[in-house]
């Protein structure tokens, strides 16, 4: 999701209360090898970085010279290879080194990692924060391969058809999108599926997962067809970014667009919304013949209201103390009425109340003016971003209270793992 005027990550609070730990995928053993003697002169370890919205695999060499270990690295992803690793540690029990970066980059990346004999487990210190990392020894001639497996994927042959689309969106924009058919005679029902906030491939990728792939590739199994675009921004969808509003307008492109199609019967055509997708989709409903709904996690209030619960959620799975808390998601729900509101001048009011009310909870001393006025000019920006105006400003009960069409919202409750992350 993109940030939306979280007051907790604010200048004068402590750095630790802004790194966040990415929720892991499931883990299990990829592959039984037997333990490898460190005496040998070349190791090769294949490893998966799990950082905030990827899988990102790499390979790991390592040779002995002189008692002395050097290494490189491949990240396919990145298409690098061979890339030199400095400040080598690699013994029995621990796997450390250091990607160096250009001297106008400010930070380094170190790899910290705990060994067993054939495994790793450790984080990787990108930008100061940490995220998990996982290493799996290769034997000889064993290929790399992602060490966090990612098993829903789908694979081919698929039972169906796949259709690359272009759909124009507007004057200036041209949305991508792929086209899924049912084998057998149609013309079939069928479903948009539609994004979350910020820029999402149509996939809707997220630590190496395609969800929307996934719900694709089930419901041409079943007979549905469906439609899944990149966003503007992302993939080969072309566009200026806009407000939520921007959103809407795609979102009712796409749908015009498949209900058109040979193979689509347009009277059981509906949208699948995944959060703030399922905040447009009841809007597209009232201007174009979508016959049904469903909602997956999709906001039931506006911004200024969501904001703050879900802030509310995360801080406390975060376990921070309660007065910080409530004087936080507080904050928090003044700065999204004065969005709303309009006025420049009550939002940077509400700002600085925020700022200086956390610090108070905290225990910090009471923030200069100077470091108030630098507070509130780096959030700003954020604050007058089109899109989150439009996103405090839009109430999707509206919109579901002109509807009368069949509608199935699907609302997870589970356990919250150290972050609450909603898309």
């Amino acid at each position: 999701m993109r940030a939306l005027v979280y007051v907790a990550l604010i200048a004068c609070g402590p750095k630790s209360t802004a790194q966040l730990t990415p929720i892991l995928p499931d883990e299990k053993p990829v592959v039984d090898v037997k333990p490898v003697k460190l005496a040998v002169p070349q190791e090769h370890w294949a490893g998966t970085l799990v950082l905030p919205n990827a899988l990102i695999d790499i390979v790991l060499h390592f040779t002995k010279a002189d008692d002395t270990w050097a290494a490189t690295i491949d990240i396919p992803a990145s298409k690098i290879s061979a890339l030199p690793l400095s400040q080598v540690t690699y013994t029995d029990d621990t796997i450390r080194f250091i990607i160096e970066k250009p001297d106008n980059v400010k930070a380094n990346e170190m790899y910290v990692f705990k060994r067993t004999t054939d495994a790793a487990v450790g984080k990787v210190i990108l930008g100061g924060a940490a995220f998990h990392a996982k290493l799996m020894w290769l034997a000889d001639g064993q290929p790399p391969r992602s060490v966090i497996s990612r098993p829903q994927a789908p694979k081919p042959p698929f039972p169906y058809t796949i259709r690359d689309v272009a759909i124009e969106a507007s004057k200036d924009a041209s949305l991508a999108g792929t086209l899924t058919i049912p084998q057998g005679t149609g013309p079939f029902p069928a479903v948009l599926l539609v994004s979350g906030s910020g820029q999402q491939d149509r996939d809707e990728a997220i630590f190496g997962h395609r969800p929307f792939a996934l719900i694709a590739d089930q419901l041409a199994r079943v007979g549905v067809a469906s439609l899944r675009t990149d966003d503007r921004g992302v993939g080969q969808t072309t566009g200026p970014l806009g407000s939520i509003d921007t959103d809407i307008a795609d979102a009712k492109a796409a749908f015009e667009f498949l209900a058109k199609q040979p193979e689509v019967d347009p009277k059981r055509a509906g949208i699948i919304g995944h959060s703030v997708g399922g905040t447009i989709a009841p809007i597209v409903a009232t201007k174009a013949k979508v016959a049904f709904i469903v909602g997956l996690a999709a906001p039931g209030v506006s911004g200024v209201d969501l904001v703050p619960m879900q802030l509310e959620l995360e801080l406390t799975a975060r376990k921070l103390p309660v007065p910080l808390i409530k004087a936080i998601v507080e904050g928090q729900r003044k700065i999204g009425k004065a969005i709303v509101a309009g006025k420049e001048a009550d939002i940077k009011k509400a700002l600085r109340t925020s700022f200086t009310e956390a610090a108070a909870a905290m225990g910090a001393p009471k923030p200069s003016d100077a470091e108030l006025d630098a507070a509130v000019a780096s959030k700003m920006p954020e604050v007058n971003n089109p899109w989150t105006v439009s996103f405090f400003k839009i109430d999707p009960t509206v919109a579901w209270n002109k509807l009368r069409i069949p509608t199935l919202i699907v609302i997870g409750v589970g356990t919250l793992l150290r972050r609450i992350c909603c898309r």
